[in-house]
């Protein structure tokens, strides 16, 4: 489920930060934050926070290159990595 849903939420906060949405990456960001950190990507529940909280800031701007965006794609596609190779191994 984690590994279906995670990169349709990537793809959401990138195309969110395209757009400057904030609305959409805080939502985003909060929607995969939980079943991070329920499968222990703490790395990644945190920069998900890091990002909603960016995000819910007035006077935030945001665009594919933002720092908090980049910690949550490069952290998710590190856990993405790392939950493919386990469940081969299954």
């Amino acid at each position: 489920m984690y590994l279906e849903d995670a990169p349709l939420q990537l793809e959401a906060i990138r195309e969110a930060a395209r757009q400057s949405d904030r609305r959409a990456l805080a939502f985003h960001a909060h929607a995969l934050r939980s079943p991070s950190a329920s499968l222990g990507a703490l790395g990644l529940a945190e920069a998900c926070a890091c990002l909603e909280a960016g995000a819910s800031s007035a006077s935030a701007v945001f665009s594919l290159e933002s720092p908090l965006v980049q910690a949550v794609l490069g952290e998710a596609e590190r856990v993405v990595q790392e939950l493919t190779s386990r469940s081969r191994e299954l």
